[in-house]
C-alpha cells in the first residue's frame, strides 16, 4: 500500500493539536480542583483520550470500513473523556461535579475505551477476513458502495422528509416502525458539505436551500419534543468529516486547524443558542401529550424567545438538586448545556455504576432477565415462536434498562425511560469479564460494518471515493451503539445493520423507479477491484 505523504502529515497535525489541546484541558481541570478525585478521574479521561488520538489517527486507518470505525471509536471515546472535561471547565467546575463514584465512573471509561480499540484493532486484521468476505459478496447486491451523484442527495432526503411526515397521519405500528427506518436518510443533502460532493461553487448555489432543510429539521425539534432532529445535521457533517479525513479525502495543514480554531471560538457563542433551545424544548416536554403538533411548535418558538423563562428555569434545576443526594435520586445534571450535554454519557454510567453497588444477588439476576427479553423482543415473532422463546413484548418496552436498574436499587418508579449505561450493564451482568463480552461485539459490528464498505487489496489510495451509505451512517452508527444498556448493542448486530442497509438499498430501487439523476453503471463502486479479487475465493 502506497500512503500519500500529505495524508500522513495531515493525521500527524491533528493528533499533535488534539493531544496538545488535551493536556492544556487538564491543567485547566488542576486549577479548579487538586482533591485526589478529580486528578484520578482527570487522569483516566486523558488517558482514554489520547489512547485513542494515537491510534484513530494512524494511516493504517485508510480504507473505509477502518475508517468508519476508527471515526465511530473516536466519538465515543471523546463524548466521555475530553467532552466531560472541556465542558465542565467551560462552566468552572471539576469534571466530578455531582458525580457519586467519579472515579469508579471514569475507570470503567477508560476500560470501555480500550475495549472498543482492541475491536476496531482487530476488526481489521486478517482474523475478521471471513466475515468482511461473506459480508461484501452481499454488499454487491445491496450496492452499499456506491458514490452517488450529489443531484440524487435531495431525493434521498425528501424520500426520508416524506416518511417522517407519512408518520403525522398515525400509520399502523408496524408501518410507523418502517417508516421510522427512513428517518436517517433526511440527513443526506447535507452531505453536500463534505468530499466527495463539496464544491465551492456549487455549493454557494445550495447554501440556502441547506439552511432551510435544516430549519425544517428545527421545527421537526419544536414538533416532535427531541433534540435529536436539531443536532443530527451537525453530528452528520462532523462525523463524515472525520471519516473523509481518516480515508485520506480531506487534508488538514496548519493554516486550517487555525482556521478550525476560530470558527470554534465562533461555535461556542452559537452553541449558546442552540442551549436555549435545547432548553425549551425540555421545559415544554411536559405538557406535549395533550398539544397537538401547531399547539407543540408554537409553545417551544415561545418558550425559546423568553430569555427570563429560560434563565429562570436554569436557575430552578440548580435549586432543586440542592440539598437532595444524587444517592437518594437520579439525577441528569453535569454539564449545564443541555446541546453538549445530549453527547455526555457519564452522569449516566455514574447513576446506574452506584445503583448496581447497592444490588444484592437476586437484583443482579432480575437485571440479567430484564436485559434478556429486552434482546428477544427485538427478534420477529415468528423466531421467537420457532424457539418457543416467551416474551411479554408490552411489559419489556413500557421501560427502559436505566429504569430497571434504578428500581431494583431504590424502588424507584418505571416507565421515565431513564437512560442506561452500556458499560454498567455489561459490568452488571458479567462482572469483570465484561471487556472481554463488549470486545467481542464490537468487533463483530465493526467488522460487518468493513464488509459493507472496504475493498480489498488496494495498491494505492488514489481514486478513492467514500460510499455515500458511509457518510450517512457513520453518525447513525455511533449513536445506535453507544447510549442506554447491552440490549441496544444486541439490537444493532441482530437487525439494526443489516435494517439500515437493506432501507438504503430500498431508496435506490425507488431512486431507479423515479427515473433519478442515478445511472447505476456510471455511479463509482469503491469494491470494482475488490469484487474482482474475490472471485478468486469463490
Amino acid at each position: 500500500m502506497l500512503y500519500n505523504k500529505n495524508y500522513i502529515q495531515s493525521l500527524s497535525i491533528i493528533r499533535k493539536t488534539l493531544i496538545t489541546g488535551s493536556i492544556c484541558v487538564f491543567f485547566g481541570q488542576m486549577l479548579l480542583d487538586v482533591s485526589p478525585a478529580n486528578i484520578i478521574s482527570n487522569l483516566f479521561a486523558l488517558t482514554a483520550f489520547i489512547s485513542g488520538c494515537i491510534i484513530v489517527f494512524s494511516y493504517r486507518n485508510i480504507s473505509i470500513g477502518a475508517a468508519l470505525s476508527a471515526t465511530v471509536v473516536f466519538l465515543m471515546i471523546s463524548a466521555n473523556s475530553i467532552a466531560p472535561m472541556v465542558g465542565t471547565l467551560l462552566e468552572g467546575n471539576p469534571i466530578i461535579e455531582s458525580l457519586v463514584v467519579p472515579v469508579q465512573t471514569f475507570e470503567h471509561r477508560l476500560i470501555f475505551a480500550f475495549c472498543i480499540l482492541f475491536a476496531h484493532y482487530l476488526s481489521c486484521s486478517e482474523s475478521s477476513l471471513y466475515i468482511r468476505k461473506g459480508v461484501s459478496s452481499l454488499s454487491r447486491k445491496l450496492k452499499s458502495k456506491i458514490t452517488l451523484p450529489s443531484k440524487s442527495l435531495w431525493i434521498i432526503g425528501l424520500i426520508g422528509l416524506f416518511a417522517i411526515l407519512l408518520k403525522t397521519l398515525h400509520p399502523p405500528i408496524i408501518v410507523s416502525k418502517l417508516l421510522d427506518g427512513f428517518a436517517y436518510l433526511m440527513m443526506a443533502p447535507f452531505l453536500m458539505l463534505l468530499p466527495p460532493y463539496y464544491n465551492r461553487f456549487f455549493i454557494k448555489k445550495q447554501r440556502i436551500w441547506l439552511f432551510l432543510f435544516y430549519l425544517v429539521q428545527v421545527v421537526f425539534s419544536f414538533v416532535y419534543n427531541t433534540r435529536i432532529a436539531m443536532v443530527q445535521p451537525i453530528g452528520i457533517v462532523v462525523a463524515g468529516w472525520l471519516l473523509t479525513v481518516l480515508s485520506g479525502q480531506t487534508i488538514v495543514t496548519q493554516k486550517s486547524i487555525k482556521t478550525g480554531l476560530i470558527r470554534g471560538v465562533i461555535g461556542i457563542a452559537v452553541i449558546g443558542q442552540f442551549s436555549d433551545l435545547s432548553t425549551a424544548i425540555l421545559i415544554e416536554r411536559g405538557a406535549r401529550e395533550n398539544r397537538t403538533s401547531s399547539e407543540q411548535f408554537k409553545a417551544t418558538v415561545d418558550r425559546f424567545f423568553d430569555k427570563r423563562a429560560i434563565a429562570d428555569y436554569k436557575d430552578q434545576q440548580v435549586e432543586l438538586t440542592k440539598g437532595v443526594s444524587a444517592e437518594q435520586e437520579w439525577q441528569e445534571n453535569y454539564v449545564r448545556n443541555p446541546f453538549l450535554a445530549r453527547f455526555i454519557q457519564i452522569k449516566f454510567d455514574d447513576n446506574c455504576l452506584y445503583r448496581v453497588g447497592l444490588f444484592n444477588n437476586g437484583d443482579f439476576d432480575k437485571l440479567r432477565a430484564f436485559t434478556f427479553d429486552r434482546i428477544m423482543v427485538q427478534l420477529p415473532q415468528p423466531v421467537l415462536s420457532l424457539f418457543s422463546i416467551k416474551v411479554d413484548k408490552i411489559k419489556v418496552s413500557s421501560h427502559s434498562v436505566g429504569d430497571e436498574i434504578d428500581n431494583l436499587a431504590t424502588g424507584a418508579e418505571v416507565g421515565g425511560f431513564k437512560t442506561g449505561s452500556i458499560p454498567t450493564n455489561a459490568f452488571a451482568l458479567f462482572s469483570w469479564w465484561y471487556p472481554l463480552f463488549l470486545a467481542l461485539n464490537y468487533y463483530l459490528i465493526f467488522s460487518i460494518y468493513h464488509g459493507f464498505f472496504s475493498p480489498f487489496y488496494l495498491k494505492s489510495t488514489s481514486n478513492i471515493k467514500v460510499p455515500t451509505l458511509a457518510l450517512l451512517l457513520t453518525f447513525t452508527i455511533y449513536f445506535d451503539i453507544s447510549l442506554d444498556g447491552v440490549d441496544a448493542l444486541e439490537g444493532s448486530l441482530i437487525r439494526g445493520i443489516i435494517q439500515r442497509v437493506l432501507i438504503y438499498a430500498i431508496t435506490l430501487w425507488i431512486l431507479r423507479k423515479l427515473r433519478s439523476p442515478i445511472d447505476m453503471f456510471k455511479a463509482r463502486e469503491l469494491d470494482n477491484k475488490g469484487e474482482l479479487q474475490l472471485k478468486n475465493f469463490k
